[in-house]
């Protein structure tokens, strides 16, 4: 490991050396020589640290399983029972699907209602819809008073 104590006691060509020795690991390219000692301890030490951060990168473990474990939905959402209320007004949206399905099926928990929307209802092309952003119109839509806790 290099460090910036041993830059300043190398030679310009030393540095180059060096500098050249990273130089295509870190994407950058070669130099024949620097304008000034300065400049090239300060090149050569961004380059040298770049190649020190890839590699400690490289070095730290990968997560022994990539498999996402289902957190259980929290206890104050299970427990609400939802049902449809005003119905939302202005352009058709997210928030009108969830009070039609609501109205439909006249009472459904929290986490039916967010199943059936991400079945029911198709995104625009420019969006993607998860469990997250169904439960915040849900939300959106309890304030506003187009749903109804039962």
């Amino acid at each position: 490991m290099t460090t910036e104590t041993e830059l300043n006691q190398m030679t310009s060509g030393e540095l180059v050396a060096l500098h050249n020795k990273h130089a295509k690991a870190a994407g950058v390219p070669s130099v024949k020589r620097f304008a000034t000692k300065a400049s090239a301890i300060r090149r050569t030490w961004a380059v040298v640290e770049l190649v020190q951060k890839r590699a400690a990168k490289k070095t730290t473990p990968a997560p022994a399983s990539k498999v996402v474990t289902k957190v259980a939905p929290a206890k104050a959402h299970e427990d609400k029972i939802l049902c449809a209320g005003a119905p939302p007004e202005g352009r058709p949206g997210i928030i009108h699907a969830i009070h039609s399905i609501a109205a439909k099926a006249r009472i459904l928990a929290r986490e039916e209602l967010v199943a059936k929307a991400l079945a029911e209802f198709t995104p625009p092309r420019s969006q993607c819809y998860d469990r997250a952003y169904v439960l915040g119109y849900i939300a959106y839509g309890l304030r506003q008073g187009y749903l109804k806790e039962a």
